[in-house]
């Protein structure tokens, strides 16, 4: 029999996002309806992602960060990816439950930046994970499975919708919260796939106070 491994995986809700300010309706009508369901991060939402990334410095040894390929994900894994100087790898499925990324039908049905926007909003990024799944959980699931523990912990920047399903709560997760998850991969028993990961929610950080 072969033990499981088991690690620590950090969740990082993007910072605030401009369809959520008082600038909501001039973004909008100054955005294509194509392109509405991708609002990008505030001055303030960037501020926010330094004070997560500051709060992480020291707690934990990251070796790459996981995002979502959303505009306000993209910009909140980039300022937390200059603090801690680390390299970002694109999933798409991290950004499949977005609501609205939900009501247009899946990630593979919006319309996403192409990579050269990509870089310019994180030019961190030296991988689009194109093997991942296109769903969430089964995203989250791939990147844990694969992740080495010598590596460290697991860091995802994502959706507050991604955090309540991994967590299986409606959890109060104001911009830039910080969830940590105590993730364990099960072998598999025969020569079967393995079961799927088992996510168990640690603790809920706000790093804005």
């Amino acid at each position: 029999h072969t033990p499981g491994r088991a690690m620590d995986v950090i969740c990082v809700r993007h910072g605030e996002r401009v369809d959520e300010t008082p600038e909501a309706r001039a973004w909008a009508r100054a955005t294509p309806r194509h392109r509405r369901f991708d609002p990008p991060l505030t001055a303030l939402g960037a501020t926010q992602a330094v004070a997560a990334a500051r709060a992480l410095d020291g707690r934990f040894r990251f070796s790459r960060i996981y995002s979502s390929p959303l505009s306000r994900t993209l910009s909140t894994s980039n300022e937390i990816a200059r603090l801690l100087r680390l390299p970002v790898s694109v999933v798409l499925g991290l950004g499949a439950c977005a609501a609205q990324v939900v009501r247009e039908g899946g990630v593979d049905r919006v319309d996403l930046l192409p990579q050269p926007s990509m870089l310019d909003l994180c030019p961190a990024i030296d991988r689009l994970e194109r093997d991942a799944p296109l769903d969430f959980e089964g995203a989250c699931d791939w990147i844990a499975s694969r992740h080495d523990v010598a590596d460290g912990a697991v860091l995802v920047v994502t959706h507050r919708e991604g955090i309540r399903l991994l967590a299986r709560a409606h959890l109060r997760l104001p911009y830039c919260a910080i969830a940590h998850f105590h993730v364990e991969i099960h072998p598999p028993p025969s020569s079967d796939d393995a079961a799927p990961p088992t996510w168990r929610l640690s603790s809920v950080t706000d790093p804005l106070g």
